[in-house]
């Protein structure tokens, strides 16, 4: 069903906003990796 590919990218990129770019470029290494306590920052 796929639907839990978009969870992985939501949480990607609620830790990263640029992890699409790092990604395509090669920059994993330059990822945030993601955390629980960066769901408390969102509103």
């Amino acid at each position: 069903r796929d639907e839990f590919d978009m969870v992985a990218v939501g949480r990607a990129l609620i830790s990263d906003p640029e992890w699409a770019a790092k990604t395509l470029r090669g920059r994993t290494a330059d990822i945030t990796p993601f955390t629980a306590e960066m769901l408390t920052t969102l509103r």
